[in-house]
């Protein structure tokens, strides 16, 4: 039986729109199972989607390779063959992009200076390490990660969902998903926001935190910055804030 009676009622939940203001829904269809009032992007086909990834990844040395180095990159706990120096530093860099290449669903092209752009073929989560030995001194190597995604909206509330067998309310594989593109929705927050913080959306399960969650800071490459969206109202950590999204 009910046994308590608070004065006023809860906001809302995550998900719900927060008003009747026009809004824009889009139909798609789940690669993965999502929870709702979480950020979607674009999954393996235009139908699809997903929640975001931290799938690209920029592998830095801060020397040049001298003779006799070797160097070691493992790509998702898949390594390469070590690459030995070869007649220049500019000719065993060619070598391990190469070589990161050649493993199965990742791609690797050169970026800016000695850095290498290392993403994931289906856009999946990427982690990235590296290391040089031998020779007569050894390139530190440093990775830094982002996202390619691109935000397509966020998963709205539909009374068609039911809990699954764990208690949970949130879209399966396959389900037809409803994503807000333009209007004002509740979401959960990681840490406090107000109106007037920038939005960014979790790419890596970090626990508690999971992707697709909203926030107002990078938290060290780990979220990504969204545009087209504000916080039409603020929320303390852990708590309802409302999201306005203006997507194309």
């Amino acid at each position: 039986m009910q046994t308590s009676y608070p004065l006023y009622a809860t906001n809302g939940m995550a998900g719900q729109l927060a008003d009747c203001g026009f809004h824009d829904i889009v139909s798609y269809n789940a690669a993965e199972a999502i929870p709702l009032g979480r950020a979607l992007v674009k999954g393996a086909s235009e139908t699809t989607v997903r929640l975001p990834n931290r799938n690209y990844a920029t592998l830095t040395y801060d020397a040049d390779f001298v003779a006799s180095n070797s160097i070691a990159v493992t790509v998702n706990s898949v390594a390469i063959t070590p690459v030995v120096y070869a007649s220049s530093h500019a000719a065993t860099f060619a070598a391990v992009i190469a070589a990161i290449t050649g493993l199965t669903g990742i791609t690797a092209v050169a970026g800016t200076g000695r850095s290498i752009i290392i993403t994931t073929d289906d856009k999946s989560v990427i982690t990235v390490s590296s290391a040089v030995t031998l020779g007569s001194s050894q390139a530190g190597a440093t990775v830094a990660y982002t996202s390619a995604d691109v935000i397509l909206g966020v998963s709205a509330h539909t009374h068609t969902l039911v809990q699954d067998a764990n208690g949970v309310v949130q879209y399966a594989v396959y389900d037809t998903v409803n994503c807000l593109k333009k209007g004002r929705i509740y979401v959960t927050v990681e840490q406090d926001v107000a109106t007037g913080d920038p939005v960014y959306m979790r790419t890596i399960n970090d626990s508690p935190k999971v992707r697709g969650a909203f926030r107002k800071d990078a938290d060290s490459g780990n979220a990504l910055l969204i545009s087209g969206a504000n916080w039409f109202a603020g929320a303390t950590s852990g708590n309802l804030a409302v999201l306005e999204f203006n997507l194309p």
